[in-house]
């Protein structure tokens, strides 16, 4: 909508914006259409002036396209029933065709950490959240966390209390402070 003395009004403006080449783009072409007259929408009344305005200037500067190239999406069909009619050159027995493959990277693993029988509280008072539950997993505890914030006000059991195997692990609490 165009807009007119601070209100918007019935009247509009199309517009359609585009880089030719494609692959290489040499030119940034603006179409503006002041109060189009039926159809409203950038794409389907400012494309096609887009579309002859560009043809002219890559026809003007020797570019224009060879009319015979296949577009990206042409040359993937063409190499998936070419794959296709190889495959079914050598299919043997019944097992299933093969018709697209891709690859993918695989996320890094993660390193897993050992989970303990014994250890010692560690002294959390201070840290971040996720650096105490770290460190606490790192003991292999679980603590409970109270409070809401994102740091660590208070803890129990204190600091240095050993465990073992033979006790369970002790209930770890956490109190949370929300200043930073």
């Amino acid at each position: 909508q165009k807009a007119f003395r601070g209100k918007y009004g019935g009247e509009r403006t199309a517009s359609f914006v585009g880089l030719v080449p494609a692959e290489k783009p040499q030119y940034l072409v603006v179409i503006f259409i002041d109060e189009p007259s039926r159809v409203k929408y950038g794409g389907v009344i400012a494309a096609p002036v887009f579309k002859a305005v560009t043809s002219r200037v890559m026809a003007y500067h020797g570019s224009l396209p060879d009319p015979g190239a296949l577009t990206p999406a042409q040359i993937k069909a063409q190499e998936r029933a070419e794959a296709r009619a190889r495959a079914r050159e050598r299919k043997q027995g019944k097992e299933k065709t093969v018709l697209g493959e891709f690859r993918s990277e695989l996320a890094p693993k993660k390193k897993m950490l050992p989970v303990r029988e014994s250890g010692t509280v560690p002294d959390v008072v201070g840290q971040s959240v996720r650096r105490a539950v770290e460190m606490f997993a790192r003991q292999g505890l679980v603590p409970v966390i109270k409070g809401k914030g994102a740091r660590v006000v208070r803890q129990t059991p204190e600091a240095g209390v050993r465990w073992d195997s033979k006790d369970a692990a002790p209930e770890s609490v956490l109190w949370l402070s929300e200043q930073e």
